[in-house]
C-alpha cells in the first residue's frame, strides 16, 4: 500500500485534550513527511493548532454552518470532497465514527472494550489509569507504524493572539485558574483565593484565568483578596488570547483543566491540583509542573469528573490545604518553602 498523501486528523475537543494530541500529530507527520495533514477541531480551539507546523487547522463550526444533524452531514460531504487517503480519529465518539467514513481508510482510538463502552453510557466508567493521555493517543497510531517523536506538547502563538493579551499588566503575574467544566474537578474558590493572596505577598500579581462561564467563581476568588489586588481576568478573551495571557505569567495554579496543559505546552511553571481524576492520565507534562493531591482510597474515581461526588463528601479537593499548593508554587519559583509539601512531579 502506498503512503497516504492526504490525512484527516480528528481531535475535536476539548482544550486540554487538543494539546495532549499534539505529540501524536507531530509523530504522524514524521512518519508521513510528504502528506498533507488537516486537523479537524471545533472552531473555538482552532487557534491551538493554527500555527502548528505539522498540520493545517480545519474548523468544525459546530454552532454555525455545521450545527445539528444537517450541519454534520454537510461537514461529512465537505470532508469527502477533500479526498482523504487516511483518517485518524483520536476522539472515538459516534459523531467522529460518522465523519471518519469520509476517508478511504481509518484508524481510530479505542479507549474501552465494547462492553465497557456500553457500561459508560449508564454511568459506570472506572478511571483509566494505565497510561497518560499522550501515550494513549500515540498508541492509537501503532497500526500505521508510527513511532513517538517526543511527548512534549506543542503550542505556538501568533502575533495576533499575543496582541489579544497585550492590554494585561506587565508585572510578575500568577495565573489562577479555578474553574473546570465538571463540578467535582473544581476545588473551593476560597482556597484559590487564599493561594492567590499568599502568592501576592511574594510579589506576584494574580490574574484570573478562564472563560466567560467562570465569572461567578472569579468573583468568589476576588472576595478573598484586597481591592485592586487582581490584575484582571481572561473572561473576554478567545481561547487563543487566553493562551497568550498564560504565556505572560511567571506561574499558573490550576485544577485538572485546560490552562494547566497550556502552561505545560508553553513552558510556564504550573501547579495542578487533582481530586477525582488521575494525574497518571491527565497530569501536565512538563519538568516545570507539580501535582498536588491527597492520597485517598476513593481517588481517583472518575475519568473526566462528574456533577457530584459519589460519596457525597468531596474530600479529595475540599481537604487540600492552601499551604500545600503555595509550597509547590514556591518550589517551582525557586523560593524557600516552609513545611512539608504533598506535591509531586507532573505525571
Amino acid at each position: 500500500m502506498s503512503p497516504p498523501s492526504r490525512i484527516l486528523f480528528i481531535r475535536l475537543t476539548a482544550l486540554g485534550d487538543v494539546l495532549l494530541a499534539t505529540p501524536a500529530a507531530r509523530a504522524l507527520k514524521r512518519r508521513f513527511p510528504e502528506a498533507e495533514i488537516d486537523w479537524l477541531v471545533e472552531k473555538p480551539y482552532l487557534p491551538l493548532v493554527a500555527a502548528n507546523p505539522h498540520v493545517r487547522g480545519l474548523a468544525y463550526d459546530k454552532r454555525g454552518r455545521h450545527a445539528g444533524a444537517s450541519g454534520l452531514r454537510r461537514l461529512r460531504a465537505e470532508l469527502g470532497e477533500r479526498g482523504y487517503d487516511l483518517v485518524v480519529d483520536l476522539q472515538g465518539k459516534p459523531k467522529t465514527w460518522y465523519l471518519r467514513s469520509s476517508g478511504r481508510r481509518a484508524v481510530a482510538m479505542r479507549k474501552r472494550s465494547p462492553g465497557k463502552s456500553l457500561l459508560a453510557l449508564f454511568g459506570r466508567d472506572p478511571p483509566l489509569v494505565c497510561a497518560h493521555a499522550v501515550d494513549l493517543f500515540l498508541d492509537a497510531l501503532r497500526p500505521l507504524e508510527v513511532e513517538p517523536a517526543g511527548r512534549e506538547l506543542e503550542l505556538r502563538l501568533s502575533s495576533e493572539l499575543e496582541a489579544e493579551a497585550a492590554a494585561l499588566p506587565a508585572g510578575r503575574l500568577v495565573g489562577i485558574a479555578p474553574g473546570t467544566r465538571w463540578e467535582t474537578k473544581r476545588g473551593p474558590a476560597e482556597r484559590f483565593g487564599q493561594v492567590a493572596a499568599q502568592l501576592s505577598e511574594q510579589g506576584l500579581q494574580p490574574l484570573l484565568i478562564g472563560g466567560p462561564g467562570e465569572r461567578a467563581v472569579f468573583a468568589a476568588v476576588r472576595a478573598q483578596l484586597p481591592a485592586g489586588a487582581v490584575a484582571g481576568d481572561t473572561s473576554a478573551l478567545t481561547v487563543g488570547g487566553l493562551a497568550a495571557a498564560i504565556a505572560r505569567c511567571a506561574l499558573v495554579v490550576s485544577g485538572d483543566s485546560g490552562p494547566a496543559h497550556i502552561a505545560a505546552a508553553l513552558g510556564v511553571p504550573v501547579v495542578a491540583v487533582f481530586g477525582p481524576t488521575s494525574p497518571t492520565r491527565w497530569g501536565p507534562l512538563s519538568e516545570r509542573a507539580r501535582v498536588v493531591r491527597l492520597d485517598l482510597d476513593c481517588s481517583p474515581c472518575s475519568n473526566h469528573g462528574t456533577r457530584r461526588c459519589p460519596l457525597g463528601h468531596h474530600d479529595c479537593l475540599q481537604k487540600v490545604d492552601s499551604q500545600q499548593v503555595v509550597a509547590a508554587a514556591l518550589e517551582l519559583l525557586g523560593a524557600p518553602a516552609a513545611g512539608a509539601s504533598a506535591a509531586s512531579p507532573g505525571a
